[in-house]
């Protein structure tokens, strides 16, 4: 689990694992006053040597929508393809793991390979949901609805500026 440092910026980009349209990084002082103001979204990405030239892939990017807080986590692969994204909703003052997409490929993915099937969960407080998986390959799609499932652990407290590990953790 990564634990910082950290590195704030608008948004990245997926596509080029880099800051888009080149925008400078901003400084934790900005960011921290967007987080704690509640005013204006940033990305956040791991602090690593290269991280935003375009030759480093995060291992997560994290995007914070601050009026809320909610949080989006985008976990990636070496090549920068997509290998899990979390979403947690803020309910009241904390945060619950409400939707979690996996991405499955048939080896490590390159970067022009595409996932061979989608499996999705979106979950609800009281324990019901669904559950999406999507074969890329036949384009059959199965739906299954689920009540009565634990939630306990998907609950996080809102996490104090700069402690975003709990939001990076695995969960499987």
């Amino acid at each position: 689990m990564f634990t910082g440092p950290y590195k704030y910026l608008q948004r990245w980009n997926f596509k080029m694992n880099e800051v888009i349209l080149r925008e400078p990084f901003f400084s934790e002082s900005d960011a921290r006053a967007r987080y704690e103001g509640r005013r204006e979204w940033f990305t956040i990405v791991p602090d690593v040597p290269g991280i935003g030239e375009g030759t480093v892939v995060p291992e997560f990017v994290i995007e914070v929508a601050v009026a809320a807080p909610d949080f989006k986590v985008f976990f990636l692969f070496p090549s920068g393809k997509y290998r899990r994204v979390t979403f947690f909703r803020n309910i009241d003052g904390r945060l619950f793991d409400a939707d979690v997409t996996d991405y499955l490929y048939d080896s490590e993915p390159q970067r022009g390979d595409e996932a061979r099937a989608i499996a999705s969960g979106v979950f609800e407080p009281d324990g019901t949901g669904r559950t999406i998986f999507r074969n890329r390959v036949t384009r059959e799609q199965e739906v299954r609805e689920f009540r009565d499932v634990p939630v306990a652990d998907r609950w996080l407290e809102v996490p104090a500026f700069g402690e975003w590990a709990p939001l990076t953790a695995d969960r499987d």
